[in-house]
């Protein structure tokens, strides 16, 4: 589908192809522009895709956030996450269980030896004292997701007694528990008043049958393992073949490419509009 629109591979060069799949989980995005040069032209619709939802997510059932909205349609900070986040922090740096792990693990990789038991282990650990400690499943899964996608555990807590380190951003010091609670998004508050986000959006899709996509996939978990697995199952990712040939990456559509996001105007449709538009605006109110 995307070879049918002006397409622009955020992978690199190396991997921009249709038929090779991307080993970099993170940067595998394709953006697309119409052909006509129009943003009214600009959809697709979604009923050509697969919609992913989280199955058993808590959600308010007013709302379908699972954050605690403001009256300004902000999320909340959770103070006592906060809390017993630092604590649980705090805890880890007497952890003589955890530190002997990661020295296990780092000597077997040193070894050359699989350590997937062992990373394993180091999770479950994580999850396991994070549950005691009062915080709920949910986001202690969220919570170990980010302590691994950081990845600093294995030489800081050795060194420092830290899970991850300190960071500045915009010449303010951001502290471990606040870099982990807001890449795992567990710092905002949750409802009280919940529902699953399954039974929002079936109740939703059934009071408004006109905006149900065709193609829904309720998953539990990680969204991406979600995605691969979907694949998988499938025989979707084992049937992607890949040709050398150059035509073949693109499938047969090279001209539709685009390599340059900021100097191909094909990337920018309806920017002198815009652009007349925010003239417009800035004379009529500041000039």
């Amino acid at each position: 589908m995307a070879s049918q629109f002006y397409f622009y591979f955020n992978t690199g060069d190396a991997y921009a192809s249709f038929s090779k799949p991307v080993p970099d989980r993170k940067w595998n995005d394709v953006f697309v522009w119409p052909k006509s040069g129009k943003l009214k032209d600009a959809s697709i619709p979604v009923d050509a895709m697969l919609v992913f939802i989280p199955e058993d997510v808590q959600v308010d059932k007013e709302t379908g956030s699972k954050y605690v909205i403001d009256e300004n349609g902000k999320r909340i900070e959770d103070e006592e996450i906060k809390t017993k986040f630092q604590l649980w922090l705090k805890e880890r740096k007497s952890d003589e269980y955890l530190k002997n792990m990661i020295i296990s693990y780092n000597e077997t990789r040193k070894s050359g030896q699989d350590s997937k038991l062992i990373e394993d282990q180091i999770k479950t650990h994580f999850h396991d004292s994070l549950l005691k400690s009062g915080i709920d499943e949910e986001r202690a899964s969220d919570i170990v997701r980010a302590i691994f996608e950081l990845g600093e555990f294995y030489t800081e807590l050795p060194k420092t007694g830290h899970i991850v380190k300190s960071t500045k951003h915009s010449g303010q010091i951001i502290d471990p528990a606040e870099r982990i609670l807001r890449l795992s998004n567990a710092i905002w508050k949750r409802p009280r008043d919940s529902i699953s986000s399954k039974e929002y959006w079936t109740a939703l899709f059934d009071s408004k049958p006109n905006i149900k996509p065709k193609h829904i996939i309720y998953y539990n978990g990680d969204p991406k393992e979600a995605v691969f697995d979907f694949l998988k199952q499938n025989k979707i990712e084992a049937s992607v073949k890949y040709d050398q040939d150059e035509g073949d990456r693109f499938l047969g559509f090279d001209k539709n490419r685009v390599t340059n996001l900021k100097e191909d105007d094909r990337a920018n449709p309806d920017l002198a509009y815009l652009i007349n538009i925010a003239n417009k605006v800035i004379d009529e109110h500041f000039v």
